[in-house]
């Protein structure tokens, strides 16, 4: 199996990985296929520079944190969405927001209790709302 062919396998089988080609040959057809269908992020030709390589390396390694990091930051923001959406469910308008004179926001048309119950909900108590108000 050739580099290029490696390297589009690893990218079937581990897509967020991140791949670079160090080759000795300067073949410009291998080289676009390895590009190509194993989607490198760094190509480099024997003798490469230590420190473009080290930079490379410590870039790929940044791109994949920030891969991760935005994969995650979606899961919460899918999660908290579907959280929004089930209490928009059982508390029709709670989503709309209005502020009063002072710029504070409220929500109208709630209960005492039912806002009691949504903080339960929410993990938060009446008390520690109101300590902060």
């Amino acid at each position: 199996m050739g580099g290029a062919e490696f390297l589009s396998r690893v990218k079937e089988l581990y897509p967020t990985t991140i791949r670079m080609l160090l080759t000795g040959y300067a073949s410009i057809d291998a080289a676009m296929k390895a590009i190509n269908d194993g989607e490198i992020y760094r190509f480099f030709m024997k003798p490469w520079d230590d420190m473009d390589l080290r930079l490379a390396i410590r870039s790929a390694i940044e791109k994949f944190d920030l891969q991760q990091e935005n994969a995650r930051l979606l899961e919460v923001v899918k999660k908290q969405a579907d959280e929004l959406s089930s209490i928009e469910k059982r508390y029709p308008g709670i989503t709309e927001i209005e502020k009063d004179m002072d710029g504070s926001i409220f929500v109208p048309d709630i209960s005492e209790d039912e806002m009691n119950e949504l903080l339960k909900e929410c993990d938060v108590s009446l008390a520690e709302e109101n300590q902060n108000s």
